[in-house]
């Protein structure tokens, strides 16, 4: 058994305050059903601990892959703007599925509706299908008879969060390689080649310089760190900081936004979420505060996620949008000012996704900036590098030739 934390929703109406506690189960699956026979709708069930979230990485595979749902979603959405009934479309799906989870997903959904069950409750016991966001949304589809629309609306806001995933991703591929490149080419120096003439250098007796010295204990170091140094990363990487404490997450949260290039990287590309998710719950017929309250759940930054919460305070207090994003500092200036004059003008949901639109686009052009500087900047210190160790490797060889001549 591992402890898992879960935010829920009364299955009552899309309205209701979400509720959040901890229960025991076996596996997520098994806390998503006692939730259910409890009379709640997970929006979010995670690991407790460390641990249980490594463990829970390792049955990733039992998961429906963010490819999947979005061709799960993106299906259903064609099949019912041809006004194909929902379990002729399920049963199209089905049969059209690309992947054994798909098939399983789309099986399991039908037969959940046929007992009665609505969309949004039988997409939660499927894992990975839906996140919190997408699972509000069907509710709101459910209790206003929009289904479609909010497909599509569902359809829309997986394309553009898989357009921000690329764009981080492809940004970072080419410095990634080149840090593992250089980092390997030191290794391959420090393992290889040094030992070999720190044997004829030691075996001298003489007394080395000091650049020799210390390239000849940092290769020593080297050997084992530079290993454990891309475990980590890979490690980081793959369990996405599960295993990093949240009083960590929270400092490196508020530091990420006082840092000149960091913070506007961190905002647009946090605030694009934010965005997003809050113009297609209201455009899907949801109130603003069940918005709010989904875009805070959607936040990585520890620090933005409490300016969120103090937006959705004032808008319960009886501000505006507008206003509460902007005395809470929620958005980038530009995005800020995008989403006033769509609520002056009386589109908010259309303001709201092209301050989406905005924020990615800041992000992008900062981070191609960004790419074109780094890469140079890693060559060269590369070159640095290893320039120091033929550099300090021959001093010592002189050092060698010196006392010969004597």
């Amino acid at each position: 058994m591992s402890a898992y934390a879960y935010k829920a929703i009364p299955a009552g109406g899309a309205a209701a305050a979400p509720v959040t506690g901890t229960l025991d189960a076996t596996n997520e699956s098994a806390a998503r059903d006692r939730l259910r026979e409890q009379g709640l709708i997970a929006l979010e069930v995670r690991p407790e601990s460390a641990a249980d979230a490594l463990r829970a990485m390792l049955r990733a595979r039992e998961s429906i892959s963010r490819k999947e749902s979005a061709w799960f979603f993106r299906t259903l959405h064609r099949m019912l703007a041809c006004k194909a009934p929902i379990e002729t479309a399920l049963t199209t799906m089905e049969e059209l599925a690309t992947t054994d989870r798909l098939r399983a997903a789309c099986g399991q959904i039908r037969e959940s509706m046929r007992r009665g069950e609505p969309l949004h409750e039988a997409a939660a016991q499927v894992p990975g299908l839906a996140n919190p966001s997408i699972l509000a949304l069907l509710l709101v589809g459910h209790d206003s008879g929009r289904l479609e629309r909010v497909c599509g609306l569902i359809d829309h806001s997986i394309a553009t969060r898989q357009r921000l995933r690329r764009a981080v991703t492809g940004q970072l591929t080419y410095p990634a390689i080149l840090f593992a490149a250089a980092v390997a080419a030191v290794w391959f120096l420090s393992w290889f080649v040094i030992p070999r003439f720190a044997s004829t250098l030691e075996g001298v007796g003489a007394t080395l310089p000091w650049s020799t010295r210390f390239t000849l204990t940092a290769s020593h170091a080297l050997i084992w760190i530079a290993p454990a140094l891309l475990l980590a990363v890979a490690l980081l990487i793959w369990s996405k900081g599960a295993w990093i404490p949240a009083s960590a997450r929270a400092w490196w949260g508020a530091q990420s936004l006082r840092l000149p290039i960091v913070k506007t990287l961190v905002w647009n590309a946090q605030s694009a979420v934010a965005c997003e998710t809050i113009g297609t719950m209201l455009d899907g017929g949801g109130d603003v505060l069940a918005a709010l309250e989904l875009a805070e759940g959607a936040m990585s930054s520890g620090e933005l996620r409490l300016r969120l919460s103090s937006a959705r305070q004032l808008v319960r207090e009886g501000r505006d949008l507008g206003e509460a994003l902007h005395e809470c500092r929620a958005l980038p200036p530009e995005a800020d000012a995008i989403v006033r004059i769509g609520l002056r003008s009386g589109d908010l949901p259309e303001a709201l996704q092209t301050a989406t639109a905005r924020c990615l686009e800041e992000q992008e052009a900062l981070a191609e900036r960004l790419t074109t500087l780094i890469e140079p900047a890693m060559i060269l210190c590369m070159a640095g590098v290893i320039g120091w160790i033929i550099y300090s490797l021959i001093s010592g060889m002189l050092t060698i030739n010196d006392m010969g001549a004597l």
